[in-house]
């Protein structure tokens, strides 16, 4: 009704056009929409059933009742979101959207602009924000176009460099360059590949240094000297916009990542000009995690040839297996290349994994209290010290206006302060002026503090007990994601309780916040709607580096970098600041429009509007969507539970009926994707494993691609499958796995047919709720169906 109304009252008095008599001469047109429409709806009931928990095939699930909503309003008001010219609400929900997923992997979301009336301290706060890194994330239609984006940006970041010192030699002009080492060398005399090996940080400087310099040398404004030197790299025989095929056969360029890759690398690598032959796959361990030992030895080969390595491409929940590669290993690598002046970009696939993160993020009060509780435990001690009692007591009588006892006991003064913690009203202000507190009894009274003779107070507490940690948030992830199941097929009982999360795994997700760009995708892990991608990157300077344009530029003393984030006051004089006046005549909140810095064009408004309604009501955080993420992988762990000890299960269960099979897991799951075979006891050959496997799937699927238009309802459960071959994974990886199966011969069989795995994506979040409130079981009920086809399909195979 709301829309409705929009549109009438939208100049009410212009002239109606169709009327009811215009209506009844087109009786014959509406019968027709409406006989179209009843025969489309009985041609979508044929669809597959993807939003019920009997679902477990391919990364898709329900979306979220927020997500339809944002969608189908943002689809009646806007249908373009690319240009505020035609998008003035739907823009802005972008950036929120995007600065709370930027948030939730890590990295810094752009400030926004202090209020109208806001005093000058609010606009100093926001001059220093300017002057740091923050990150910029916009919508893509999917994590294709994210991930082509993000090596679009790297390649750019990459061989810039190269132009810049060509015109610092042109121009006879001179600036430091800082070396992945921390050394200094002057721009005119590193040389190329030492410029190559910048850190992406370093590479992204290296113009605003330009910019000054020639200012300086031509005695010019810095916007004057921004505008021609955006035009000397342009017309540089190393501009990346003109001239990469020769940058290319100069300097030979290569990606690395493993086999395990999706599709949109190989499609990035032809778009790109690096060719598919230069993305350099490594190896995967048996966990089809990137092997890093074989990463270190393929980059140093390459270096040696004199190639550059453009990206390492990381992945946070692989498409066929789910598998997260260990992140942390790698940025530990790069921090060990950096001291031998190399570096490179890396780029985190996470369009699957990504949302994983909200499970490491807590609400702020909840943050707060952890960390009041972490002090207050280790403050509980056995001593009667206590020193400088009565100016402890002033200062709490005059922040919390609450008496303190007069006592030298250090065991009650902190069991008091518990006491007034638990007391406070549920206010996040005052919560944060406790933990403000504690912070000033470390800083002030932590060495005078007598805890016994050898000990002061700041020998039990030091800086990290002030902050949620990331071994802190590894521990609370740990406890988190847990639930206790009983795995019986009886009446007997037998729990077991179930965790999610090694600690490669929850240490990759912790080192998201070291990548340079990371792909996420709100229409897998989000429950958002297609299409709904979302690129991000760690500095929004990229954004002036992809126009090929770049950054505004204002300084009030001469070597201060600011740029704009998207939305921003416009016309803002940052040197008044400096004078304390505030720093606008006219208050005007500008967006930049989105279309000149990215690789997409025109876009659903109604992606944004879904995205930003969802974030918005279900926050990213680990009690709001992390809860949904949470029940997922537990469902996903259970699932794999009941595989891994599915023949003991029937043992004990004393069913009377022979297993012909076994299930074999592949790998235990690094996020809520399960890989398994089925194979005939009687059999040791992967062909015939393979084909017992394959016959499986096509009794859990519809054959749609094959011609069959059967409904779903005839289907109880489905599922999908995948082959594994020799040219995206190396037979090593497999040797465990085929053993354990008693694979005989597994090489060469591997090598002509390839593994058939069954796969399933176990991402509705209902499951594990249906099993609490109902007892019926959904993840039981499918490994006895798959018991029942595996029993059934051996024997007569």
């Amino acid at each position: 009704l709301d829309y409705v109304h929009w549109r009438r009252n939208y100049f009410p008095n212009d002239k109606i056009l169709i009327n009811k008599n215009v209506q009844r001469e087109h009786i014959e047109i509406l019968d027709n929409i409406e006989i179209n429409q009843m025969e489309m709806l009985s041609e979508l009931r044929r669809n597959i059933p993807m939003y019920n928990p009997r679902y477990l095939g391919h990364m898709i699930s329900d979306i979220s009742l927020p997500s339809i909503i944002g969608y189908l309003s943002g689809m009646l008001y806007n249908s373009n979101n690319v240009t505020t010219e035609v998008s003035s609400v739907t823009m802005e929900w972008e950036i929120d959207a995007c600065n709370q997923i930027l948030d939730m992997i890590g990295f810094i979301p752009s400030p926004s602009p202090p209020k109208k009336d806001a005093g000058i301290d609010a606009w100093k706060i926001y001059k220093e924000k300017l002057k740091e890194d923050f990150g910029w994330a916009h919508i893509t239609s999917g994590g294709s176009m994210a991930n082509i984006e993000s090596l679009w940006v790297a390649r750019i970041i990459k061989y810039q460099s190269l132009a810049i010192q060509d015109i610092a030699i042109l121009e006879d002009i001179n600036f430091k360059v800082k070396l992945p080492n921390n050394n200094f060398k002057n721009i005119k005399d590193i040389t190329q590949l030492e410029l190559l090996y910048l850190t992406s940080t370093e590479s992204m400087k290296l113009f605003s240094k330009l910019v000054f310099a020639i200012s300086k040398k031509r005695k010019i404004s810095i916007t004057d000297s921004n505008k021609i030197s955006s035009k000397l790299i342009s017309d540089s025989q190393y501009s990346t916009s003109n001239h990469v095929g020769k940058i290319f056969n100069q300097f030979e360029p290569i990606i690395f990542s493993t086999g395990a890759i999706h599709y949109s690398i190989r499609k990035a690598a032809d778009i790109l000009g690096i060719g598919r032959s230069n993305i350099i796959f490594i190896k995967t361990d048996s966990q089809l995690r990137m092997d890093i030992n074989d990463l270190k030895e393929k980059y140093f080969l390459a270096i040696s040839q004199n190639k550059i390595p453009i990206a390492v491409i990381a992945i946070a929940g692989t498409t066929e297996a789910g598998s997260v590669d260990p992140i942390h290993e790698i940025v530990a690598f790069r921090e060990e290349l950096e001291k031998s002046n190399m570096s490179f970009w890396l780029h985190i696939d996470s369009a699957w994994g990504g949302y994983i993160s909200t499970l490491f993020k807590l609400e702020e009060d909840e943050e707060i209290e952890f960390i009041i509780n972490k002090i207050c435990n280790k403050l509980v001690i056995h001593s009667d010290e206590l020193t400088d009692t009565l100016k402890i007591k002033s200062i709490l009588d005059k922040t919390f206006k609450i008496p303190v006892p007069n006592n030298n006991s250090i065991k009650e003064f902190t069991n008091h302060l518990q006491e007034i913690y638990t007391h406070l009203e549920n206010d996040i202000k005052i919560k944060k002026e406790f933990l403000i507190y504690y912070k000033k009894l470390y800083n002030e009274f932590g060495s005078i503090i007598c805890i016994d003779e050898n000990r002061k107070l700041n020998d039990l507490l030091n800086e990290n007990d002030f902050q949620l940690t990331k071994k802190d948030r590894f521990g609370l992830v740990s406890k988190y994601v847990k639930d206790d199941i009983n795995f019986s097929l009886n009446s007997l009982k037998n729990d077991k309780t179930i965790h999610w999360g090694v600690e490669t795994v929850l240490k990759s997700f912790l080192a998201f916040d070291k990548a340079d760009s990371i792909t996420v995708d709100p229409h897998k892990l989000g429950y958002i709607q297609y299409p709904c991608g979302v690129v991000a990157f760690k500095s929004d300077k990229i954004r002036h580096f992809i126009m090929q344009k770049a950054p505004y530029i204002t300084s009030s003393d001469g070597d201060t970098l600011l740029h704009t984030p998207p939305r921003h006051i416009r016309e803002t004089d940052f040197d008044k600041i400096d004078n304390n006046e505030i720093p606008f005549t006219n208050y005007h909140v500008a967006i930049d429009s989105f279309g000149p810095f990215m690789l997409d064009g025109s876009r659903p408004g109604a992606s944004a509007a879904a995205l930003w309604f969802s974030c918005k009501t279900i926050p990213l955080n680990r009690t709001n969507h992390g809860l949904i993420v949470k029940e997922s992988l537990i469902a996903a762990r259970e699932l794999y539970e009941w595989i891994h000890n599915w023949e003991k299960i029937y043992k004990e269960s004393k069913i009377s009926d022979n297993l012909h099979y076994e299930f074999k897991n592949l790998c235990v799951p690094d996020t809520n994707l399960i890989v398994f075979v089925i194979k005939a006891k009687s059999s040791n050959k992967l062909e015939d494993m393979n084909k017992l496997t394959l016959k499986i799937y096509e009794n859990f699927s519809i054959q749609t691609e094959l011609g069959s238009k059967k409904y779903s309802y005839a289907q109880p459960f489905f599922l999908t499958k995948t082959t594994m071959h020799e040219d995206s994974y190396n037979y090593e990886t497999f040797i465990n796995f085929f053993n354990d199966c008693g694979i005989i011969d597994s090489k060469n069989d591997f090598i002509e047919h390839g593994l058939t795995l069954l796969r399933t994506t176990v991402m509705n979040p209902y499951i594990t709720e249906i099993r609490r409130r109902t007892n019926q079981n959904i993840i039981k009920e499918f490994v006895w169906e798959l018991h029942k086809c595996a029993n059934k399909l051996t024997v007569e195979l």
